[in-house]
């Protein structure tokens, strides 16, 4: 069984400490992964339009609902995932009609593209695992609940319905 990262290790992951717009691209989505427990799936789908945030809160409007009606939920950022998230809005604008992750030549990233800069991460960070998106996911869903969150209010902010999917995603 893989051993989760700590916190302190999730932050060095997510955070490449670069100028460079594709890293800070990365750095955006790894961070919105860790820092929300969203689906890789549900951040490629986003586009600016589904940004509106303040100082200290992003909210982001989540497809996935049933029958694909819209699942809207507050999601708010820790401070430096806020700011490495701004830092990239930034660097793209907002211009209503884009995807928030994108190539240099203008498609969507994938979940290829963040796995595959997850395991040179850790490479070079000197772990010993490779970590996925998905761990990143499970890496939020447990450290939540470490520092005493409810599983019923993480279900909320995951956009599940059910607790006990909370649970096994935090084992």
């Amino acid at each position: 069984m893989q051993a989760f990262p700590s916190a302190v290790d999730c932050v060095r992951l997510v955070d490449s400490k670069s100028d460079d717009p594709r890293k800070i691209r990365i750095d955006a989505a790894l961070s919105l992964l860790y820092g929300t427990g969203c689906l890789v799936s549900e951040i490629l789908e986003l586009g600016t339009a589904h940004i509106e945030g303040t100082e200290t809160e992003t909210r982001v409007a989540f497809k996935g609902g049933r029958g694909g009606a819209p699942l809207a939920r507050t999601v708010a950022l820790s401070g430096k995932a806020k700011l490495i998230f701004d830092r990239h809005l930034d660097g793209i604008g907002l211009d209503p009609e884009r995807l928030l992750f994108v190539s240099e030549r203008g498609h969507a990233l994938n979940g290829s593209t963040l796995n595959a800069e997850l395991a040179r991460r850790c490479a070079a960070l000197g772990f010993v695992e490779r970590l996925t998106t998905g761990d990143l996911r499970r890496a939020c869903v447990r450290h939540c609940l470490e520092r005493g969150m409810r599983a019923d209010q993480l279900a909320v902010l995951l956009g599940v319905s059910d607790v006990n999917t909370v649970v096994a995603l935090g084992r």
